[in-house]
C-alpha cells in the first residue's frame, strides 16, 4: 500500500534562512516520492493574515519540525506561540514534534528538551565536519518519522481499516482454537501476557493487547512490588521484553526488588546486609537470570505522558517491549485540563501492547468501616474508571486489622475487566504458601459475602466447590503456581 504524504511544519527562526533552505533541499527525495508535503511562513501571500494562516498549518501538521538555534530559542513566537501548540498537539497525539538542532545552543533544559532530535545525537548541523552527511541522518530520521505515521496514525484512520465480518470471523476461530490449546496447557489464553499470578491469569487471561491496566492501592500497600514481580515473570520466565518506567524509585532499588523476589530472600536482610553463606549463591543464580533478561528500566522523575510515548515507541521498535509498566501515575506531569487516562489508552492501543500504571487512592478510604477500595476512591485520578480495561486494586486487612491471622495475605480485587469476569483473588507471600485459601470470587458474590457470617461461610463453601469443578487448576489450600517469580519481595516473617 502506497505511503501517505505527511503535512510537514517549518518552525524556525528567519535568521536561520539559509539551513530552512538546505534542509529542504535535502528533503526534495521525500518530496518527489510523494512522502511529505512541507510548508513554512514564507508561503504566505500578500495581504493574508498571517496568524490564523500559522494557526491552520499547525493544527494541520502531522509533523512539526523545531529548527533549533539560539534564534530559535530567542524567538518570542516561535519559541512560545508556535512550540507551545505543537507540545499540546503532540501530548494529544495528534502530531509528532522533531527538533533539528542547527547551531549550537543550549537546549536541554527547553520544554522540548526530552524529545529524541536530529541529526545523530542531538550534535548541530553546524558543528559536523561534512554538513551533507549530517542532513542526510535528518533525512532518513524524517522518513523512519513519516512510515512510523503511515503504520499508526494514518492507516487508523483510512478507510482501508475497514475490515469484513468474514475476515474477523476467520481470525476469531483462529484466536479461539489457539486459546483451546493454551488452556489446556498452561491454564490461560495464549494472546496474554502472564502476570505470573496462576489464578489471576486464569481469570483476566492475562494482560492483553492494548489494554491500559490499573492497580491501585493507599499508599505502602505493595503497588510496586507487585508490578516488579510481574516484571520479572514476563522477563525472566517468559523471556518477553519490558519497558519499566521508575517514577518514584531509582534503577538500583527496582533491581534489588528483582534480584530479592528472584531469589526469594528477605529485601530487608539484603539492604542491611544480614546474610548468610547459604543466601549468596542464590543471589548469584538470580542475578545470573536478570542480568540476561530483556528488562529496560528508565528512572527519569516527573516525565510527561509525552515523554514517556516517545521513548516507548523507541523501544517497541528497537527491541520490540511486549509490556509497559509505570509507577506511578501520580508522578506523571501533564496539561493543566489534560486527561492523562485518555492519553495512557491512546498509548496502549498505538503500540498494541498492555500498558501497566500503579495509582495511589484517595485517602477517604481510612474514613470508612469497610477498607476495601472501590470506584468512588479513584475520583482524584481522572478518568482511570472509564478509560481502564482492567482495574485491580490491592488490599491487606493485616494494615486495618493486626493482630488477626491475616499478615501475609494479599487481595487482589479485579474491580472491573473489560473483556471477563471481575472477582477477588486472595494471595499469601509464596514463602508460605500453606496459608493460601480459595480465589476467583465474582463481585456480586463478594457483595453477599457482606451479610452476616453463616452466609459468608455458606457461599463461601458454595463457590469453592463451583470454582474447583470450574477451574481444576485451582486448589483452595494452595493457589500458588511454581515457576514464575514470587507476587511480594516483601520479607517473610518466618526467614
Amino acid at each position: 500500500m502506497p505511503l501517505r504524504p505527511a503535512q510537514v511544519f517549518f518552525s524556525y527562526s528567519h535568521k536561520d534562512e539559509a539551513y530552512k533552505q538546505q534542509l529542504e533541499v535535502h528533503l526534495t527525495i521525500l518530496q518527489r516520492r510523494g512522502l511529505l508535503k512541507s510548508w513554512s511562513d514564507r508561503q504566505i501571500i500578500a495581504g493574508q493574515n498571517w496568524q490564523s494562516i500559522i494557526e491552520e498549518q499547525l493544527e494541520a501538521a502531522d509533523i512539526v519540525l523545531l529548527l533549533v538555534s539560539a534564534d530559535f530559542i530567542a524567538s518570542d513566537y516561535c519559541f512560545g506561540k508556535e512550540l507551545r501548540c505543537a507540545l499540546e498537539r503532540d501530548e494529544r497525539n495528534e502530531t509528532k514534534v522533531i527538533p533539528i538542532v542547527l547551531r549550537p545552543v543550549d537546549w536541554r533544559d527547553a520544554p522540548f528538551g526530552k524529545l529524541q532530535a536530529l541529526p545523530k545525537d542531538g550534535i548541530p548541523v553546524a558543528s559536523w565536519p561534512n554538513q551533507d552527511e549530517a542532513w542526510l541522518d535528518v533525512e532518513q530520521g524524517l522518513r523512519r518519522a513519516i512510515e512510523e505515521l503511515n503504520e499508526t496514525k494514518f492507516r487508523n484512520t483510512s478507510t482501508s481499516a475497514l475490515t469484513s465480518i468474514r475476515d474477523v470471523l476467520v481470525a476469531e476461530f483462529e484466536h479461539l482454537e489457539s486459546t483451546y490449546t493454551a488452556n489446556h496447557s498452561a491454564g490461560i489464553s495464549s494472546d496474554g501476557i502472564a502476570t505470573g499470578i496462576h489464578d489471576l491469569d486464569l481469570l483476566l487471561g492475562g494482560f492483553r493487547s492494548s489494554d491500559l491496566v490499573v492497580v491501585a492501592a493507599r499508599p505502602s500497600f505493595g503497588k510496586s512490588d507487585f508490578l516488579v514481580n510481574i516484571l520479572g515473570a514476563t522477563a525472566i520466565t517468559q523471556n518477553q521484553p519490558v519497558a519499566f518506567f521508575s517514577l518514584q524509585m531509582p534503577a538500583q532499588r527496582v533491581i534489588l526488588r528483582l534480584v530479592a523476589s528472584t531469589s526469594e530472600i528477605d529485601s530487608q536482610k539484603m539492604r542491611l546486609g544480614y546474610l548468610g553463606e547459604r543466601d549468596f549463591p542464590r543471589i548469584a543464580a538470580a542475578a545470573g537470570r536478570l542480568v540476561e533478561a530483556p528488562i529496560y528500566i528508565d528512572e527519569t522523575p516527573r516525565l510527561s505522558i509525552a515523554e514517556i510515548r516517545s521513548r516507548a515507541k523507541s523501544l517497541r521498535l528497537d527491541k520490540e517491549i511486549r509490556l509497559l509498566m509505570i509507577d506511578s501515575l501520580q508522578q506523571l506531569t501533564a496539561p493543566a485540563g489534560a486527561d492523562s487516562a485518555v492519553a495512557l489508552k491512546a498509548l496502549a492501543r498505538e503500540l498494541k501492547i498492555p500498558v501497566v500504571i500503579t495509582s495511589n487512592i484517595s485517602r477517604r478510604v481510612e474514613r470508612r468501616k469497610d477498607k476495601r477500595p472501590v470506584f468512588a476512591d479513584l475520583e482524584e485520578s481522572g478518568n482511570l474508571e472509564n478509560e481502564a480495561d482492567v482495574i485491580l486494586f490491592l488490599y491487606r486487612d493485616e494494615v486495618y486489622n493486626p493482630g488477626r491471622d491475616n499478615w501475609d495475605e494479599l487481595d487482589i480485587i479485579v474491580a472491573k475487566n473489560r473483556n471477563g469476569d471481575t472477582g477477588i483473588s486472595k494471595r499469601t507471600t509464596p514463602l508460605n504458601p500453606q496459608r493460601s485459601v480459595t480465589s476467583c470470587l465474582p463481585v456480586k458474590i463478594t457483595l453477599k459475602l457482606r451479610t452476616t457470617e453463616n452466609h459468608k461461610t455458606e457461599i463461601l463453601a458454595r463457590v469453592t466447590r463451583s470454582y474447583t469443578r470450574q477451574f481444576p487448576e485451582i486448589n483452595a489450600r494452595s493457589v500458588y503456581h511454581p515457576g514464575p517469580p514470587p507476587l511480594l519481595s516483601k520479607e517473610s516473617k518466618s526467614a
